[in-house]
């Protein structure tokens, strides 16, 4: 269970110090060219934190590129006001949840509007790889000149100075035609700025040991015990005919997953793997731990469900990819045209995670926002429940992101009382 994680104060002070910095030379999310009757620029495909590092050249213009295309949904306000219904317990709705066939014949886009951005893309240039079961997506490649002439950005070679990583992103938020704005919601593949990340860490040397395993890590009865799964396991409802499908960004080596079925003698079948755009290029840190921490612990708790691995790049367009295959298709298929094919996957994980910021744009300044994903980096913010925390502290701190400098209105003898240790052997009646 997330604990709730007292942020130090000069975590705070870091964000606070910094946007107001930000505020004042008008840095922040990358710029754009203002839209035009013409074009409309996708402010929310902006990199981020590129203030915080310096370009160090062009992408090659003939390197090769792809990216995600996000249409927009047919009925936004329809399906809000579905999910406030599913989620309510006095509803009719309640827990009635939509096949993916559903979804797409109320909320997608059209197959006109999936033909019209198609289009669009291949009069930019562009190649048309892919569009996802549910009419959400649409994956384009080419290089790097022709996807920079097609969203009206450029893309560079960054190195972040405060996490000492090198990265790409787009300088400028992209821009498509008037014509199709009202049907793209973003662009994703510009930019590998901020990826996803798994927080698996090896066990130290005499660190004390928290189950009956070798090593002391958890055994597959003692898993099921915690889930309380272990009765619904002994009386057979194992997960035989389930398929469970996971979404990640590093691979796994397949004799230790051997090792761990043989050591708890689960049955497992041998899981599946499907390579999404070519597969995985193990930068989430830690990853293959983290797949391999996943699959054993499916086995342990439904030893006899089919588990797919959906192996994707670290990107947000891999992301993506990765989401729409696993949801199109089973953990049977062993290539993306097989599982687009199959039936829809019931069971989906992923262990890797970033921050969500796409909530906070409009909540909090932006110079704000543009702030946190180095700040979180640098002190170990890595989960959303701790961004709230440090957020909320963050606010308290600034009467609500308003104040810059520090209110030093105190009487002396006030002062005295709330630091008393900067105080030592002074005495309050003396002032």
């Amino acid at each position: 269970m997330e604990q709730i994680v007292k942020l130090t104060r000069r975590a705070t002070v870091a964000l606070l110090v910094a946007a107001p910095l930000a505020l004042a030379t008008g840095a922040g999310f990358a710029g754009a060219a203002p839209s035009t009757p013409q074009t409309a620029q996708l402010a929310n495909s902006a990199a981020p934190g590129l203030e915080f590092a310096t370009r160090t050249g062009s992408v090659a213009a003939d390197s090769q590129m792809q990216v995600a295309v996000s249409l927009n949904y047919r009925d936004a306000a329809g399906l809000d006001a579905l999910l406030a219904r599913l989620n309510n317990p006095s509803s009719a709705d309640y827990h009635h949840y939509l096949t993916p066939e559903q979804f797409t014949a109320r909320f997608a886009p059209t197959q006109a509007q999936v033909d019209q951005v198609k289009a669009y893309l291949q009069g930019k240039g562009l190649t048309v790889v892919d569009v996802a079961s549910n009419r959400m997506l649409i994956d384009a490649k080419g290089p790097a000149k022709t996807v920079q002439s097609a969203f009206a950005t450029s893309v560079s070679n960054y190195h972040d100075n405060k996490t000492d990583k090198d990265f790409t992103a787009n300088d400028t938020a992209p821009s498509v035609d008037a014509s199709v704005a009202g049907l793209i919601g973003g662009i994703s593949g510009l930019n590998n700025h901020y990826q996803l990340h798994s927080y698996t860490k090896a066990p130290q040397a005499g660190s004390p040991k928290v189950g009956g395993g070798p090593g002391g890590g958890y055994t597959a009865q003692e898993l099921r015990s915690a889930y309380g799964v272990d009765k619904l396991v002994g009386a057979g409802t194992d997960g035989a005919g389930q398929s469970i499908a996971m979404l990640e960004f590093s691979h796994f080596t397949q004799a230790n997953i051997t090792k761990y079925d043989q050591q708890y003698a689960t049955g497992s079948p041998t899981p599946t793997v499907v390579k999404v755009d070519s597969g995985d290029d193990d930068t989430a840190g830690g990853g293959v731990t983290e797949v391999e921490l996943d699959i054993e612990v499916a086995h342990a708790i439904a030893p006899k469900a089919n588990v797919a691995v959906y192996e994707a790049p670290n990107s947000d367009a891999g992301e993506g990819a990765s989401t729409d295959s696993a949801v199109g298709g089973t953990a049977a298929a062993a290539s993306d045209d097989a599982a687009a094919n199959a039936e829809p996957t019931p069971v989906i994980s992923t262990a890797a995670g970033a921050l969500n910021l796409a909530g906070l744009t409009g909540k909090l300044p932006a110079a704000v926002i543009s702030q946190i994903p180095d700040t979180a980096a640098e002190f170990g913010i890595t989960t959303n429940l701790r961004l709230a925390h440090f957020l909320a502290q963050c606010a308290l701190e600034s009467t609500g992101f308003t104040a810059t400098v520090e209110n030093l209105n105190y009487r002396a003898a006030r002062l005295m009382q709330i630091f008393p240790k900067y105080f030592r052997g002074v005495d309050p009646a003396a002032g």
